[in-house]
């Protein structure tokens, strides 16, 4: 029922997409967005902030950072989506950590770089997007940016 309820969304999304005359992969900058948090270690306990650890990949499987589109759907679907992902893994789902499109764009590097956003659909997950990463340029760097989306992000924990 739950992977139904994310297609329906998809579908509609797609339909009100295509009669504005944009992709349905477009992410506009009111769209708020989602990362599942799976750690513990990734929440500050003093404030719903998260800590830079939940935006970085090991060096070794660098890929973009995924998200769910959050207002495509209500945020019910989103915490049942990652319950389930949690217990695919053997993890606990602890929350989201959401920003919107619009503060994802304002992430840059000190070199002009700007993080963007975009849809990227997949079977198991209709509402999926990717933020993007710049290439390689030392971990340094990559804290700097996670710290940027550390700054933007609001926890929501899975219970509320």
């Amino acid at each position: 029922m739950l992977y139904y309820r994310l297609w329906l969304a998809y579908f509609r999304h797609v339909v009100r997409a295509f009669t504005q005359r944009q992709s349905p992969h477009f992410v506009a900058d009111f769209e708020l967005l989602g990362r599942e948090v799976f750690s513990e270690s990734h929440i500050r306990k003093s404030a719903k902030k998260v800590k830079p650890g939940l935006f970085l990949h090991k060096k070794s499987r660098r890929r973009p950072i995924s998200v769910n589109r959050m207002s495509l759907a209500n945020r019910s679907l989103f915490m049942a989506l990652g319950r389930i992902h949690g217990q695919k893994r053997d993890h606990t789902f602890y929350g989201v950590a959401e920003f919107t499109a619009a503060k994802v764009r304002t992430v840059q590097g000190d070199d002009g770089w700007q993080m963007q956003v975009r849809g990227t659909p997949s079977f198991a997950n209709p509402l999926h997007a990717d933020l993007t990463i710049p290439e390689d340029k030392g971990k340094d760097y990559d804290i700097m940016i996670a710290d940027q989306l550390c700054e933007i992000a609001e926890f929501r924990p899975a219970r509320e």
